[in-house]
């Protein structure tokens, strides 16, 4: 029981109420820019939960090339929702946000980089590409999953 808690990493988010963070917990995906925001200010606050996601994300995704690993991993991550409102710079007349301004734009890369698959050989482009990818086609998977859904119900 002690070394549960131990392994705990407790945050407050200003109102007095305490929320798990650890990366073990069941905090994915993200569906949420509050919830995202709350988790950045975490990755940027506690380098040793940061090196948690990096480890686990590095460690536990075993895909073939970068594509499908940085699409798994961000599928890990965030719900397309939240996807949806992101591209990977930003666009001030569209008002998404930038991805690359993110922590998790970073982990998402050292852990990438970290996979002893792609160690020294994968590119930066490669990474950059596969988050691309998945930003442009959130809103259209967002879609597709909500017409499977209704006509799920129609049946």
């Amino acid at each position: 029981m002690l070394e549960d808690q131990a392994n705990k990493q407790i945050f407050s988010n200003g109102d007095n109420s305490l929320i798990d963070y650890n990366p073990m917990a069941d905090l994915y995906p993200i569906e949420g820019l509050d919830d995202l925001n709350k988790i950045e200010e975490q990755i940027l606050l506690d380098t040793e939960y940061r090196k948690k996601i990096v480890h686990d994300l590095s460690n536990n995704i075993g895909e073939k090339n970068v594509n499908s690993s940085v699409k798994k991993m961000m599928i890990q991550l965030f719900d397309d929702k939240l996807l949806a409102q992101f591209s990977f710079a930003g666009r001030k007349l569209t008002s998404k946000k930038s991805f690359q301004s993110l922590g998790f734009y970073k982990i998402i890369d050292e852990a990438t980089k970290k996979m002893s698959k792609f160690k020294g050989v994968v590119r930066q482009e490669e990474i950059d590409d596969a988050i691309k990818y998945m930003l442009i086609q959130a809103p259209f998977r967002l879609k597709r999953k909500t017409e499977q859904e209704n006509a799920a119900l129609l049946k």
